[in-house]
């Protein structure tokens, strides 16, 4: 752990009786060379979120993430971030009630020793409460608006005290995704920054001329544009930030909506964020969380979203940290080893901060399709005659340079094609020949994950596209009796996967023919309706098994009609990729 640089003493410096009488302010040795907020801004981005770690309740490892090591954050800078926004919850570190509220020194000393993992490596950190927004909720009754003010306070004197002498490339965000609605929330959340303020101001050290990164209500940005929420007297250098996960069906894959990239799409993303910097014309902006995971999106829509989010928030000057809560952005190996981390995925996020145009495989866009084509793999049905395989592109103005192919067979070695006898450009799609299509997929090969081909563009992000050759996954077992025993249960089942390994959507339809979830489905697109919300489904990689959770055996029990499943998955043919699956109730 480094050396911490204050002259105060720790044990002084939580004497600390009250908002209005602080006994002593932190002194540093060091010297602090003061930025503007634009220029953390700058500095920072593109950035990534430590999520599910120190914000993990109660403690690091309890959401089952293990301890943050500087190894992660050495990986992280060098997949090409510049800056770590550090989620912290400090709800279970208490040691004292009122009036005190001491935070646990042990904690304390490991915040210090993760953000020298950052500081030490010359990158930009973001010191964030987090889950404390949950106590802080007006709903929220087991303390009074006041009480909480002063715990919320005294919490922030001490970790403002114990960074108070840090450098200026470590900014604070007083609460991550604020609870509250209207302006009965507004206001309360006005005196949570008042105090925020006070708080770090009477910490002293280095915390007057520090960078804040502020959010509104649930960092949503319409409440940043209705009620703005910061003391109009504070003098720090302040960034405005918020959070974009829109539109929610897609990236929360609900209701089989696997797509995205049409122009609606893009006009509506490009409107929100717009309107932003429309009201805040010379504010620094910051997209404080936001991205889309593997599990269930499909794989071109989810880089298109990254490449035009980071491209337009370029356009409008606003910075961009992605959200990587373990698992999302790594295939389900532990994300800290960042070796399985979709490397595609963070290259765009890179080359799009810096507003350069990528090269991007086309896909499905159309609401009401009935099948959902990709060109960010190249697929073989086992059934498929071979031929020439077409991949529409999005060249962006790219040119695509060379292609390399890795063979999963014998672990081989890259090689490079050869334009002209094994791929060429025809106008809008990348054609991969016979010949080659051929020895990648040979009569009476085996089903799954033939390779990977890596495509290498004169400007933009390398794009690595897997080669599958596939056939419907199966399932362990086919039917289940879900009873008044077993109704509370999550319902796990085997499954043999037979292509790519994901669950694009679970259809749930009732025998008398109505869904059993949000019936208004029905009024969707052919590949919408009926379809569950990720999350009433879970896929477990390294077990290779797929589970129903209790919600819906709850919601087929209650129903008291057999219920018909179908595990859907890429690529969306739902008349042949898929695997059907039925409760009965007893």
């Amino acid at each position: 752990m480094r050396t911490h640089l204050c002259a105060l003493a720790v044990s002084s410096v939580l004497a600390v009786l009250a908002p209005s009488a602080v006994v002593a302010q932190v002194q540093c040795s060091n010297t602090f060379e003061p930025i503007t907020a634009q220029e953390w801004n700058d500095g920072a981005n593109p950035g990534w979120n430590i999520g599910n770690t120190l914000d993990a309740t109660p403690d690091e490892t309890s959401w089952g993430q293990p301890r943050v090591v500087n190894s992660t954050i050495t990986n992280v800078k060098s997949a090409g971030f510049r800056g770590i926004r550090i989620p912290i919850t400090h709800q279970d570190h208490f040691i004292s009630a009122a009036p005190d509220y001491t935070l646990d020194p042990a904690w304390l000393d490991r915040i210090v020793e993760v953000l020298s993992y950052v500081t030490s490596q010359d990158l930009y950190a973001l010191v964030n409460s987090h889950h404390d927004s949950w106590w802080l909720s007006p709903s929220n009754t087991a303390l009074t608006a006041d009480e909480k003010e002063e715990k919320y306070y005294r919490m922030w004197y001490q970790v403002a005290s114990r960074l108070a002498c840090e450098s200026s490339k470590v900014a604070f965000e007083p609460l991550n995704e604020p609870s509250g609605e209207g302006e009965d929330g507004a206001a309360f959340l006005l005196r949570l920054h008042g105090a925020f303020y006070r708080a770090i101001a009477d910490a002293g050290g280095h915390n007057s001329k520090r960078v804040l990164v502020v959010g509104p209500l649930g960092n949503a940005w319409p409440n940043m544009v209705q009620y703005p929420g910061y003391p109009p007297d504070v003098e720090n250098p302040v960034v405005l930030s918020y959070h974009f996960y829109g539109p929610w069906d897609f990236t929360a894959t609900a209701w089989g909506r696997t797509w995205w990239g049409n122009d609606e799409d893009k006009a509506n993303m490009e409107s929100e964020i717009a309107q932003v910097r429309g009201n805040f014309t010379d504010t620094p902006l910051h997209i404080g969380e936001m991205g889309v995971g593997p599990p269930s999106t499909e794989t071109a829509a989810r880089w298109k979203w990254h490449d035009f989010l980071c491209r337009t928030a370029h356009k409008y000057n606003t910075s961009n940290f992605l959200w990587d809560a373990g698992g999302s952005f790594a295939d389900d190996t532990p994300w800290w080893t960042w070796r399985d981390l979709d490397p595609t995925t963070i290259r765009i996020i890179n080359t799009a901060s810096q507003g350069i145009p990528n090269a991007l495989p086309d896909s499905t866009t159309d609401n009401q399709a009935s099948e959902a084509w990709t060109s960010a793999y190249l697929f073989h049905h086992q059934n498929e005659t071979l031929g020439d395989k077409r991949l529409p592109f999005l060249w962006n103005g790219n040119t695509l340079l060379n292609v390399e192919v890795t063979r999963t067979c014998n672990s081989s070695q890259p090689v490079t094609l050869v334009e002209g006898r094994d791929w060429e450009v025809d106008g809008n799609d990348l054609v991969f020949k016979e010949a080659f299509v051929s020895s990648v997929f040979p009569r009476g090969s085996s089903l799954g994950k033939k390779g990977s081909l890596l495509l290498q563009f004169d400007q933009g992000a390398d794009l690595t596209l897997e080669i599958f050759h596939w056939a419907a996954s199966e399932l362990g077992f086919d039917s289940f009796e879900v009873t008044e025993e077993n109704k509370d249960q999550d319902l796990w089942i085997p499954i043999k996967w037979n292509g790519l390994n994901r669950v694009a959507t679970v259809q749930a339809y009732k025998s008398d023919g109505v869904p059993l979830r949000d019936d208004w489905t029905i009024w969707m697109g052919p590949l919408q309706r009926g379809r569950l919300v990720n999350g009433n489904y879970e896929v477990e990689l390294t077990e290779n098994r797929v589970a129903l959770r209790a919600e819906i055996l709850q919601s087929v029990f209650d129903a008291g009609l057999t219920t018909n499943f179908r595990f859907e998955f890429h690529p969306r043919q739902p008349d042949v990729n898929f695997a059907n699956f039925t409760i009965t109730v007893a």
